[in-house]
């Protein structure tokens, strides 16, 4: 699916460049990284298994603005202040595909290997959320035999020794 339809209805007169590039995005003390690398089948562009995640950012999360109100936030923020100025440095060229087919096969192999294809609170108890690198097969039959374990739970009409408390 491409977004262009529900981006058009909000971005008014902004150079759509900017959707596209790899930038801080600013909000008073508030800086939030965009990773428009991540997702360029959005833009209806060819899109490549990405790096790692950067985690070096995921500091600007526990940043809060109790008790720092001499906090100079230009100072405080300057390297993302710097990024934001060359966001049109950092704009993504892909070739535009017209369907997701035109995606390489080996992004479709990376991607179904670290996608849950499964949601249901069985998997949740399983799987944290965000990357998971690893085995499509061993996750799926993980995940058959944690289906299996609580339909056989649900089946069990005896509460033994209060077992049902500590699980539901």
């Amino acid at each position: 699916m491409t977004w262009n339809h529900v981006i058009m209805a909000y971005a008014g007169d902004f150079n759509p460049q900017l959707w596209r590039s790899l930038c801080s995005l600013i909000f008073y003390a508030i800086v939030e990284m965009h990773h428009s690398e991540r997702v360029l089948r959005q833009f209806g562009m060819m899109q490549n298994i990405p790096d790692q995640p950067d985690t070096r950012d995921m500091s600007l999360h526990k940043i809060t603005r109790s008790n720092r109100t001499g906090t100079d936030w230009v100072l405080q923020h300057i390297h993302y202040i710097t990024r934001w100025k060359r966001r049109y440095d950092t704009v993504i060229q892909m070739q535009l595909i017209s369907n997701k087919r035109n995606t390489d096969r080996r992004y479709w192999e990376w991607y179904h290997n670290i996608t849950r294809h499964f949601v249901s609170s069985s998997i949740d108890r399983c799987v944290e959320s965000g990357y998971q690198p690893g085995d499509a097969l061993v996750l799926q039959i993980m995940t058959e035999q944690v289906n299996t374990l609580e339909a056989l739970y649900r089946s069990t009409p005896v509460d033994i020794g209060g077992y049902r408390q500590l699980v539901a």
